[in-house]
C-alpha cells in the first residue's frame, strides 16, 4: 500500500453528503496525492469540506473537482515522467516500469531506427525508449495527453522525439519506421486504424492491451501481413481478472 494515498482517503469520506460521486480517482508519486472527482457538479459546500479535512485552501490546491497536487512526477526509466492526475497513466507503476523494460529488450539497441507509438499518451513509451533509437515519432489526439507530452520531451530535453497531433485513423506516415509501438484504448483498433497499421509496415509492432479479447481480433486481422512472434500476460491489478497483454508481431 502507498502511504499518501491512504493518509487522503479520510479526508474524501462525506463527499455524498453533497453531490453524487460514482467515482474517486487518487494518483501518488509516493510522496505526495491527488484526487479527483470526474463529472462530480462542484460547489462552496465541498470546497468548504475538503479544505476543513485536508487544509487544501491554504496551499490554493482545490482547483474545480480536484484536490491536491496539479503534477505529480513518477520514475521511469531515467526519464522524469510528470502527468496530471486527472489524464490517463497505469494504476501500477512497478508494473508499468517493467513492461517499458520489457518492450526496451524486445526492440533492442539500434541506433539508427526510427519507431513510431500510437496512442502515445503522455510520452509512457516514447519518452523511455528514445534513448535506444535515432528518432521517436509519438502520436496523440487528445488535448491534456498532448500537453502533458509536449511538458515532458521539454522536460527531460529529448531532442529525438517528434510529436504529432492527430487520431491514429487521420495519422499520416512519413518514411519508413522499424518498429511500432501501439496502446490503444479497450476498444481496440478501429479499421481504420488497422489500415493505417498496414500502410505503415513497421518490421516490428509491440501491441499492449488491457483487453486480450481486441487485442486478439486485432493481431488476427493482422496476420495478413505479420506473424504472432510472442504473446504475454503481465499481472498489473493483482487479485482482479483484469491483465495487461503484451503482443509482438513480425512483418513477414
Amino acid at each position: 500500500m502507498i502511504d499518501a494515498i491512504n493518509a487522503v482517503l479520510p479526508a474524501l469520506r462525506g463527499l455524498g453528503r453533497f453531490a453524487t460521486v460514482s467515482e474517486v480517482q487518487v494518483a501518488s508519486d509516493g510522496v505526495r496525492a491527488s484526487a479527483s472527482f470526474p463529472r462530480v457538479p462542484y460547489g462552496k459546500e465541498m470546497a468548504r469540506h475538503l479544505a476543513a479535512r485536508t487544509g487544501a485552501s491554504s496551499r490554493g490546491a482545490i482547483r474545480g473537482s480536484f484536490v491536491g497536487e496539479e503534477r505529480i512526477t513518477l520514475p521511469l526509466d531515467g526519464i522524469s515522467y510528470a502527468v496530471s492526475p486527472r489524464g490517463f497513466f497505469q494504476a501500477n507503476w512497478g508494473m508499468n516500469r517493467a513492461m517499458v523494460r520489457r518492450i526496451g529488450e524486445i526492440l533492442g539497441e539500434s541506433a539508427g531506427a526510427r519507431l513510431l507509438d500510437l496512442y502515445a499518451g503522455a510520452g509512457n513509451f516514447a519518452l523511455p525508449l528514445a534513448a535506444k533509437v535515432r528518432e521517436v515519432v509519438a502520436v496523440e489526439g487528445e488535448a491534456r495527453s498532448i500537453e502533458e507530452l509536449r511538458g515532458n520531451v521539454r522536460g527531460n530535453a529529448l531532442g529525438n522525439v517528434r510529436i504529432v497531433r492527430s487520431s491514429v485513423e487521420t495519422f499520416r506516415p512519413e518514411g519508413r519506421f522499424d518498429a511500432l509501438v501501439l496502446d490503444p484504448p479497450r476498444a481496440g483498433l478501429s479499421q481504420r486504424a488497422l489500415a493505417r497499421v498496414r500502410e505503415i509496415a513497421a518490421g516490428k509492432i509491440c501491441y499492449v492491451s488491457c483487453n486480450p479479447a481486441t487485442l486478439a481480433r486485432d493481431v488476427r486481422s493482422l496476420s495478413d501481413r505479420y506473424d504472432l512472434a510472442s504473446f504475454e500476460m503481465h499481472d498489473f491489478f493483482p487479485n482482479t481478472h483484469h491483465v495487461e497483454a503484451l503482443a509482438v508481431l513480425t512483418a513477414r
